[in-house]
């Protein structure tokens, strides 16, 4: 009993056995494999030129052909005969004859006739620049000169004094700077010699013939008569 469970046992055993074989060899059969992914494909740069369509040869620039333009026709002009150039030399004789027929008095009135040499002006300065000589006391020069008042009551009183005044004159006549050189003593004497030394007009100062400054010297005396 227990061999005949045994030997059904391995029956059923190999019969499973040989059933999954077959079903596996069919669906093998049935279901391909699958193929594996390929990965991405790389092109070399030599392998693009190559793949690239060839460029195509450029066309050949057509030359232009050069234009003929006739030439006109020039006619030959006859030759001309050189003329030999004659000139003319005055003549020495005919020139010294027509000077000896000249009268003497043509010659004379283009003689007369030409201007005379005018003489070298002197060399003046339009404006020169005056002379400082404000340092030198000379003479009063007038063109009007005021005599001074003698006071009343000085000359009542017996009151007498010469004033030496001094003032500044510019080139142009214009006085300043009045100022009483030597006193009388008085003052009222000094001041009626500085009164008429203002009121007096003076002649411009010039120093060897040029514009200067110069100090004139004014003398004014006063005595009772």
């Amino acid at each position: 009993m227990r061999r005949r469970l045994v030997w059904a046992t391995l029956a059923f055993i190999a019969l499973s056995a040989l059933a999954h074989v077959l079903i596996g060899g069919s669906v093998r059969l049935r279901w391909p494999a699958p193929t594996p992914a390929r990965g991405p494909q790389v092109i070399t740069l030599t392998q693009l030129i190559r793949r690239m369509p060839p460029s195509p040869a450029p066309s050949p620039t057509p030359t232009p052909q050069p234009v003929v333009v006739p030439q006109p026709r020039v006619r030959a002009s006859p030759a001309r005969r050189p003329v030999a150039s004659q000139r003319v030399v005055p003549s020495q004789r005919v020139i010294s004859a027509a000077a000896a027929t000249e009268p003497a008095v043509v010659r004379s009135a283009m003689t007369a006739a030409s201007p005379p040499a005018q003489p070298a002006l002197p060399n003046i300065e339009p404006n020169p620049t005056p002379i400082d000589a404000r340092d030198i006391i000379v003479s009063a020069r007038f063109t009007r000169r005021v005599d001074p008042e003698y006071p009343a009551f000085a000359a009542d009183a017996g009151i007498q004094g010469t004033v030496i005044v001094l003032v500044t004159v510019a080139p142009d006549g214009s006085a300043s700077d009045f100022r009483v050189w030597v006193s009388s003593g008085n003052p009222v004497l000094d001041r009626a010699a500085l009164v008429a030394a203002e009121r007096s007009t003076y002649a411009p100062p010039q120093v060897e013939g040029l514009p200067a400054y110069e100090t004139y010297r004014i003398i004014e005396s006063f005595e009772k008569l």
